[in-house]
């Protein structure tokens, strides 16, 4: 007796030569009749959906004639060129009916399928299979960050020098889904991914260090080896603290810690350890066990700016105060409140010369004024810097040898200054004020990239009759590279007292959908934005709170000059022409 599961589909003589396509259950089913045999796949070639019904049969193999991926019509196997099977159903014919089986294999089973392809997906940089595989888990119920986890592992088991931007992005992504309603969603998810897989193309697993049996409380040891570049050490070492149970806040200390002992790597490794927090917000400590280790080589190699000339004599001041930290940190608990003259510290961490902005700092700490004012103001600072990029930097300084400038490292004052703020809201130690510190130096010393003046023109915004007007108003504009008229659109929102909610999601929409080529673009435009809606967010309305907002606009609405062969090229003749040995 036939299982309730079969339902009929056709009739065996409705079959004939050409294939028949049958809607059934919400299916599309392309039905094959090979001699006296009948085959049931789904319609859609797991490529790029064109109908196999429209392929070519050749005994039990059917072509799909866009790409000529091949598939056994049995058991739906890919045989040739692809990298996804389709998916194939029993069929069986009674009193001339066909009857095809839709029966579902069990979720857990369609879930442990879809994980396995995904992963393969990610190691080949299947994009398009990627994306696939990410839809159906979400369509089986798995939630997005869930998804964007698997890209962090894949990532994290591959990364050579420990956690970079893809960290950043995969975070800023599960951020940004609240900005895509239902199944859109599948947008951030998808640039999660491509994001944890471009970066490490073809690359193995990584070597890892073994979990040492560490002591919870072994923070000091933890960050002595980071200090000793005791790269398999101190990941073991967190390796083992984690086995033995450390919880989330007590690991977030140690990472906030550790970046904060150098500035390092233009403010990316306490970036790193904001987004790998802002991330366990999402999806929590525990599921993240097996990626976080991964930042130990991103922390401990990273460049130590102590030790270049340019930051030599301000870290000395910091290093000379290195005792009253915690008598500075222990100052914040008072509730008194403190005067504090917002604009000339701003200013003196803009321009001052000599350790002014040092000073700025230090002085507001030791009047008790509070941490995140401060980390506001400096924030604040970063974005005015920003407004002030001189845009002809990249094209008339190509004679600077090795000059890292311009708008990538721009970008950073106001990132690493969201992460300090963040990441001393989250728990504020005496160590982790030198971030400030930090802050203010990085700042000041890259008014070397200031222009003229600060390129904040107020410009018309075609007249906006709605908040959704001039969100499209704005994201044309930005699209068109056209930085004037956006940071007009955002100075009529701000004129209008409009929400800004609808400001927020183009921005959003920007970020995520941005197609600069280089991964490296994409990520600084990602982080930008979302530091910069996170910022906006945490202030009262007002002026300032859009400060951040301009900021990013004007870098995301900018030209940016995308020159990896040249720029590659110039500098080996640099290189060479600098007098380097020939050979080594």
């Amino acid at each position: 007796m036939t299982p309730s599961t079969f339902v009929p589909v056709a009739t065996f003589d409705d079959l004939g030569p050409r294939p028949k396509v049958v809607r059934v259950d919400g299916k599309q089913l392309a039905l094959f009749r090979v001699e006296d045999r009948v085959y049931a796949v789904d319609n859609r070639c797991p490529h790029m959906g064109y109908p196999l019904a429209q392929g070519t049969v050749k005994g039990g193999t059917v072509t799909c004639d866009w790409h000529n991926w091949k598939f056994n019509l049995d058991d739906g196997r890919c045989v040739l060129r692809g990298s996804e099977d389709v998916r194939s159903y029993p069929v069986t014919i009674e009193g001339g009916r066909v009857l095809v089986d839709l029966t579902e294999r069990a979720l857990e089973e369609q879930m442990a399928l879809h994980l396995k392809s995904l992963a393969r997906g990610l190691r080949r940089f299947d994009d398009d299979g990627v994306a696939r595989d990410a839809a159906r888990l979400m369509a089986l119920g798995m939630r997005p960050a869930e998804v964007m986890r698997q890209g962090a592992i894949h990532n994290a088991e591959r990364e050579e020098f420990g956690w970079g931007h893809a960290l950043a992005v995969i975070a800023d992504c599960a951020s940004f889904s609240e900005f895509y309603p239902g199944s859109e969603v599948a947008i951030p998810v998808v640039r999660a991914l491509w994001a944890s897989a471009d970066p490490v193309r073809r690359f193995r697993e990584r070597p890892h260090a073994e979990a040492a049996p560490a002591d919870r409380e072994g923070e000091a040891e933890f960050r002595r080896r980071i200090d000793e570049e005791d790269v398999d050490g101190a990941e073991g070492w967190l390796r083992g603290a984690l086995e033995g149970g450390l919880p989330g806040t007590e690991l977030s200390r140690w990472l906030n810690n550790a970046a904060s002992d150098h500035f390092l790597g233009f403010g990316h490794q306490a970036i790193y350890v904001h987004k790998a927090q802002q991330f366990a917000e999402t999806v929590g400590w525990d599921a993240l066990k097996e990626v976080i280790p991964a930042i130990v080589p991103s922390i401990t190699w990273a460049t130590r700016y102590d030790r270049l000339p340019e930051m030599r004599k301000y870290i000395a001041r910091l290093r000379a105060i290195e005792h009253e930290l915690p008598g500075l940190a222990t100052r914040q608990q008072r509730r008194k409140k403190v005067a504090f003259e917002a604009t000339r510290f701003r200013n003196q961490v803009l321009f001052g010369k000599g350790d002014a902005a040092f000073e700025a700092v230090h002085g507001a700490l030791a009047a008790g004024v509070k941490v995140d004012t401060i980390a506001r103001e400096l924030g604040l600072a970063a974005s005015e810097r920003m407004l002030r990029m001189d845009l002809d930097w990249e094209t008339t300084h190509d004679e600077r040898a090795w000059d890292e400038g311009g708008w990538l490292e721009v970008t950073h004052l106001l990132t690493h200054a969201n992460a300090s703020r963040q990441l001393l809201r989250r728990g504020m130690t005496p160590e982790s004020l030198r971030h400030l510190y930090h802050n203010a130096w990085f700042i000041n010393y890259q008014k070397r990239f200031d222009g003229q003046a600060r390129a904040d023109r107020l410009l018309p915004s075609a007249g906006a009759r709605s908040p959704e007007d001039l969100a499209t108003y704005y994201r044309d504009a930005v699209q068109r590279r056209d930085f004037d008229h956006a940071l007009g659109a955002v100075h009529a929102w701000e004129a209008s007292g409009w929400d800004t909610a609808p400001l927020v999601s183009a921005m959003a929409h920007e970020a995520v959908e941005v197609d600069d080529g280089q991964f490296i673009m994409i990520a600084h435009v990602m982080k930008t934005v979302h530091t910069a809606i996170q910022e906006h967010r945490s202030d009262a309305p007002g002026a300032e709170a859009f400060l951040p907002l301009l900021a990013a606009t004007r870098y995301i609405a900018s030209p940016r000059r995308q020159r990896p062969v040249y720029d590659s090229a110039l500098n080996a003749l640099k290189f060479v022409n600098s007098g380097a040995a020939r050979a080594v």
